[in-house]
């Protein structure tokens, strides 16, 4: 795949109801979440001391289009996450990997698809609530793909737990946080 340009990205790619577009980073303001669907996310399970967030962005940037964030995991064996604004990106990053073609800093790298959990589990629901009422919660903090209330299989009465998954993991993150300041018996 062609490199695309050799400069270090000044933008970041967003996502809104026209769809993504890059705005310059100086305009995010710090601790902003840009989403991106689970399926772009790309999981490289080694990376160099000397690798950085910067040329991880600049690596994928260039060569499959625009990214939304990368995260480097500093532990005994540091690894990293890209998200990438497209998923056919993010596949062609993959099928690149294994035939060999990720090259950063001069290693071949493993790329892999990252495994992103966007479900938020809810205990001590009461026995009231509904999966209507749970869709409900959850669309106050995001797109919901679905939910599911735990019932008893003899009486379908209400176990009292349930889910929520919604399409991006920051409004699941956001959903905890506030529904666990509300209700403190919920999450």
């Amino acid at each position: 795949m062609p490199i695309r340009n050799n400069r270090m990205p000044s933008t970041s790619s967003v996502f809104d109801s026209e769809g993504y577009h890059d705005i310059p980073r100086s305009m995010l303001a710090e601790g902003d979440a840009i989403k991106g669907l689970p399926s772009a996310c790309l999981f490289i399970p080694a990376v160099s001391r000397q690798t950085t967030e910067e040329k991880l962005r600049w690596h994928f940037q260039n060569r499959y289009g625009p990214v939304l964030r990368t995260s480097i995991v500093w532990s005994r064996n540091p690894h990293a996450f890209v998200w990438l604004a497209n998923v056919n990106d993010a596949h062609a990053a993959v099928m690149d990997s294994a035939l060999g073609k990720q090259v950063l800093e001069g290693q071949v790298i493993h790329v892999e698809r990252g495994r992103v959990n966007s479900t938020l589990f809810l205990a001590k629901v009461p026995k009231t609530v509904r999966n209507a009422d749970l869709r409900s919660l959850g669309e106050e903090f995001g797109e919901v793909e679905r939910v599911s209330l735990m019932t008893d299989t003899a009486t379908h009465d209400s176990r009292g737990c349930g889910f929520i998954k919604f399409r991006y993991r920051e409004d699941a993150i956001v959903a905890r946080n506030v529904i666990k300041e509300r209700n403190n018996t919920w999450i």
